[in-house]
């Protein structure tokens, strides 16, 4: 009976209410809005793993594209070099421009200067002071440069074994690092396999002749992107001369050995040579001023095999290289940001197209793109709910005819904030109409404000009719 008599109570109090039209309209829009609550909360809560990589890649499997090979004889150009090995580079993506013998093993005592250094600076305290010992005092080239037992700071040493291919340098670092040469050519050695240069085998620090020591211009290269990211040896290395001073009264005016070559090429940013007997081994870094790219060289041979002088074997190449490629390659832009690729994937449930991120330019022969193929690799994870368009989704990976490969971000052309593509196109709407959808808004809550007070109105007249 009790429970009868409340239900009584709630229907006299509810009546006059439900025979109102404002009564049965606020109910509508509390419906309305409790949907519209209930549809973005299952949107933006649900968990990402419902987009499965099913979702995010085609049905055309994502392959990957082979990886380069050792760089055969390889030429857009017409060039006869009388180096014996030759290898260009370009800077940014590593794309071969020109490639003589760059996998053949050859002595090349450069190798030795650029790995010593580097691991000096990974060894050494900055403040650390060597001492040229006797054995190192041995390969003293320049008595104005060292003397036996005389200590030297780190970078005064350094710049002596980059800029002026000082023997005796690299004995002192080996020994301050090693203890002694021999066990420092073991470091050597396992720092060349690291790097993966595995065409290539020290057996002394100073770079002497020994028909076991050898390496390639491939490894060379290797080992030379290594030490550009080494940021104390890439400011020694782009040094044509400099004035050091290693105490308060004493100095000395180091000179780049590659500088007599630093005129013949169009803007040089750093170079270094290494010359034992009849044998060099060089690299040198050049900006393009007319066609705006970077590219590095790495030249090793015999002036024995040729009848001009030691320093005119390198500027008959260093002056044929800079006009060949000048004439024979050019710069294109591979991507476009925001341009979209050329096919349209499975996204989310969606068929979208993939907007590159960024901006690429590549090096190539003149007349010819220079390309082989494109390959979409996704991300492993699948992306999460909103998938916005700044967002990285994957790679488009552009195969080159050198075996190289640039890579190129994208992200979704469209944001995507549900798998429910309604609700998408009103969530699209809304983020792109601020103004207006705060201007609704605003209309919303007053229009619910009049609502409440027409309502809280009733119920007042109501109680005080029943109580007249």
């Amino acid at each position: 009976m009790e429970a009868k008599s409340g239900l009584v109570r709630k229907e006299r109090i509810l009546r006059p209410y439900r025979k109102s039209g404002g009564f049965r309209l606020g109910l509508k829009c509390l419906v309305v809005i409790s949907v519209l609550l209930l549809t973005l909360s299952s949107a933006f809560l649900a968990p990402a793993s419902v987009v499965t990589a099913q979702d995010v890649l085609s049905s055309e499997a994502a392959v990957l594209p082979p990886q380069p090979e050792s760089v055969a004889d390889y030429s857009f150009l017409d060039l006869q070099p009388v180096s014996q090995s030759v290898l260009i580079k370009e800077a940014d993506h590593g794309t071969t421009l020109y490639a003589e013998q760059a996998s053949q093993p050859d002595y090349a005592p450069l190798a030795h200067r650029i790995l010593t250094a580097v691991i000096a600076l990974e060894y050494l305290d900055s403040k650390t002071m060597l001492t040229i010992s006797k054995t190192a005092a041995q390969y003293i080239q320049d008595r104005t440069v060292f003397t036996t037992g005389g200590r030297y700071d780190l970078y005064y040493v350094l710049h002596a074994l980059i800029l002026e291919d000082s023997q005796a340098a690299a004995v002192a670092l080996a020994e301050e690092i090693s203890g002694s040469e021999a066990d420092f050519v073991k470091l050597l050695n396992n720092h060349a396999r690291s790097l993966g240069m595995s065409g290539t085998q020290f057996t002394n620090v100073t770079g002497v002749y020994d028909e076991a020591q050898y390496t390639t211009a491939e490894d060379l290269y290797l080992l030379y992107k290594y030490a550009m990211s080494v940021s104390s040896f890439k400011a020694i290395y782009n040094q044509r001369d400099r004035t050091y001073y290693y105490s308060l009264n004493i100095n000395h005016y180091f000179v780049n050995h590659f500088s007599y070559a630093w005129n013949y090429a169009d803007q040089v940013q750093g170079g270094m040579i290494s010359k034992q007997g009849q044998d060099y081994s060089a690299v040198y870094t050049v900006r393009d001023s007319v066609q705006d790219y970077t590219y590095t060289v790495f030249l090793s041979g015999s002036h024995s095999a040729s009848s001009l002088g030691q320093n005119s074997v390198l500027i008959t190449d260093i002056i044929a290289i800079n006009r060949q490629l000048r004439s024979h390659y050019e710069k294109s832009i591979l991507a476009y940001k925001g341009e979209t690729f050329d096919r349209e994937y499975q996204l989310a449930g969606k068929t979208v197209a993939l907007a590159f991120q960024e901006t690429v330019s590549y090096v190539h022969p003149l007349g010819d793109d220079f390309r082989q193929q494109t390959t979409l690799v996704m991300n492993d994870s699948p992306p999460g709910f909103p998938i916005l368009t700044d967002e990285t989704l994957g790679y488009v990976w552009f195969s080159l005819d050198d075996g190289s490969t640039i890579q190129v971000p994208v992200a979704s052309s469209t944001e995507i904030h549900s798998r429910n593509q309604l609700l998408d196109r009103l969530l699209v709407i809304i983020d792109s109409n601020k103004t207006l959808t705060g201007l609704i808004l605003v209309v919303f809550l007053a229009l619910l404000g009049l609502l409440i007070l027409k309502l809280r109105q009733r119920r007042l007249q109501r109680q005080s009719q029943r109580h007249s």
